[in-house]
């Protein structure tokens, strides 16, 4: 279905593609409301450039490149589920490149594989999602983008990884589930976050918060069974009624830069000796 421009109200409709083609495809300033579609084995499930898109309910179940792709334009998602068929790391359940996307109750299924979300640019909202087995979290190379709860299950890389960008994270759950401790469920290289009661589950593995430029805030964290807590590096980081409990080499590492620690538990349970805080380069600044 290609929308160029104009009007189109769809429910219930079923499209089959054998491993082929593209449920849906709107520009032009195209404008279409989906109830309950159904694309099965599909390529790509829906394009969406210059255009908007409101879909309630149904699935997309594709193999291709991504499930739904944003270019300056506004998707709307009520209730959708997605599954992705394919065995590569690098696709994209949603991928946005400027334009609006507010999403309520989203279930994304990889299977193994597949990134969650890849934003460059533009404002994504995020309210109860959940990603289920999948490769990585969400890269966020531009834009904004906001997170209320839901919960976040990978087993690649990072669960979310942002460069020069803003992401807000509120009540959110983190679970690793792959068995590599070179993985970071929240990596920064510039920007700001800014997270309330978001929940870390590392099951031994991972690192909880790695910051390599930025300003991060982190409101009553628990980061639970990770490797190694949190690494600052020329950056500034401030904790509020955390915990950390980690099993490798440190709690909190700074090296250049400032850490505000308040109301902060930090717990070893590992069998190694260990650095609950450690401090090093000159600048570095510890705030209690």
């Amino acid at each position: 279905m290609t929308v160029q421009g104009g009007k189109v109200i769809a429910k219930d409709i079923q499209i089959y593609g054998n491993g082929k083609g593209q449920g849906m495809k709107v520009n032009n300033g195209g404008y279409a409301v989906l109830v309950r579609p159904s694309y099965t084995n599909v390529d790509k499930g829906m394009t969406i450039s210059g255009g908007a898109v409101r879909v309630f309910g149904g699935s997309v179940e594709f193999k291709g490149k991504y499930g739904v792709s944003l270019t300056r334009g506004i998707a709307t998602l009520k209730g959708v589920k997605m599954t992705y068929t394919g065995s590569s790391s690098t696709a994209d359940f949603m991928t946005v490149r400027g334009g609006k996307v507010m999403a309520e109750s989203v279930k994304i299924y990889g299977n193994g594989y597949g990134q969650g979300m890849k934003v460059n640019g533009g404002y994504v909202v995020l309210i109860r999602p959940s990603y289920t087995n999948i490769y990585n979290g969400m890269t966020v190379l531009g834009g904004h983008v906001q997170v209320e709860g839901g919960s976040l299950e990978f087993k690649g890389k990072h669960g979310v990884y942002l460069s020069k960008s803003r992401v807000a994270l509120k009540d959110v759950k983190m679970t690793y589930a792959g068995n590599n401790n070179d993985v970071d469920f929240i990596k920064v290289e510039g920007g700001t976050v800014m997270s309330e009661g978001i929940q870390i589950n590392g099951n031994g593995y991972g690192q909880g918060v790695k910051v390599n430029g930025g300003y991060v805030v982190l409101i009553r964290p628990s980061l639970n069974k990770v490797r190694t807590g949190v690494t600052i590096q020329n950056a500034e980081v401030t904790m509020i009624s955390s915990s950390i409990n980690f099993t490798g080499d440190y709690g909190v590492n700074l090296n250049v830069g400032k850490a505000i620690l308040n109301k902060v538990e930090i717990t070893h349970t590992g069998n190694n000796s260990a650095d609950l805080i450690k401090a090093r380069g000159k600048g570095s600044k510890l705030v209690f």
